[in-house]
């Protein structure tokens, strides 16, 4: 449902009047979307794997550790750039439109 609501969300306001209008144009936007967002939580997944798993940080607040959270964090940041990048360039095609 968030891809659903996400790929409204740009469809409608961040990417508007980018994509060609009618149905098709639209279902084949809504399916590179799909791809772009499972990259972006295939990335997600790796990241915080990689400094959760790999990388031995202590973060510590309160006499908590919070290393954790820290990560989800970063993960998540880097994903969004990476989706927001990707949207543009490969659903909405952005490049190639400015380019003609």
């Amino acid at each position: 449902m968030a891809i659903l609501v996400m790929f409204a969300v740009n469809e409608r306001w961040t990417f508007a009047g980018r994509g060609a209008p009618g149905f098709g144009p639209l279902a084949h936007r809504l399916g590179r979307s799909h791809l772009v967002r499972s990259g972006g939580v295939s990335l997600q997944l790796a990241a915080y794997w990689l400094l959760t798993r790999r990388l031995d940080i202590t973060v510590v607040a309160a006499g908590i550790d919070v290393w954790f959270l820290v990560a989800s964090v970063v993960a998540i940041g880097a994903a969004m750039l990476v989706n927001y990048a990707f949207e543009g360039l490969f659903t909405w095609r952005l490049q190639r439109d400015e380019a003609t």
